[in-house]
């Protein structure tokens, strides 16, 4: 359980622009189960529905040099997301689009 704690622990500490805000958990009871929920800060809509929505936002389906910049600035902005929790000491395990 020490470890559970000291992870959410570090995880509300995490201040980073290309890092949901993470504000802790809550129990919510449901029918006869509780369940554990994770508070975040809310998020208009992911990375990949951003870019599947609009074709011109896939660069192997746009004609302008403007959506493979974009993918660029994305992934700039992952590593440099996941170089800021690695020097926290958190490593992420489940990474996806």
């Amino acid at each position: 359980m020490k470890v559970v704690s000291a992870t959410f622990s570090l995880c509300r500490k995490l201040n980073y622009p290309s890092i949901v805000k993470f504000y802790g958990t809550a129990l919510h009871k449901e029918g006869g189960q509780l369940k554990s929920v994770l508070v975040t800060e809310l998020c208009k809509e992911n990375l990949m529905t951003h870019i599947f929505r609009h074709e011109g936002n896939i660069p192997g389906k746009s004609s302008t040099a403007t959506a493979a910049r974009d993918m660029i600035g994305w992934a700039k902005d992952i590593a440099d997301a996941l170089e800021y929790i690695h020097r926290q000491g958190i490593v992420h395990r489940d990474l996806k689009l």
